[in-house]
């Protein structure tokens, strides 16, 4: 019990609780669902764009030269998703943070 009267069973380890983990599956789950069904979704001009701004940023290269349009970036994930330059390994990291922060809402 703490001060308010409330057991604490998971910081005491008495009871387990599963349902972070099976919130964990279903976020991945439903990423992984959408991601079946409409497959060019996972090709948006914003993560293009992310991939493009690290590697302008990577050779010291402020410049779009010829690019009509090009959307603002957000700096955060630039620097995440940036490094990566793959459009599956993207997919793959938003997916399990979406899955964690997902999951991590419940607790």
């Amino acid at each position: 019990m703490n001060e308010k009267g409330f057991p604490l069973p998971r910081l005491l380890g008495g009871q387990k609780d599963f349902w972070p983990l099976i919130l964990f599956a279903v976020h991945l789950g439903h990423s992984f669902l959408f991601a079946h069904l409409y497959p060019y979704h996972l090709y948006h001009t914003d993560l293009f764009a992310y991939f493009i701004y690290f590697r302008n940023w990577l050779a010291h290269n402020p410049a779009l030269h010829t690019v009509s349009f090009f959307p603002l970036p957000k700096p955060l994930l630039v620097f995440v998703l940036g490094p990566l330059a793959n459009v599956s390994w993207a997919f793959y990291v938003s997916a399990f943070a979406s899955a964690l922060l997902g999951s991590l809402t419940y607790l």
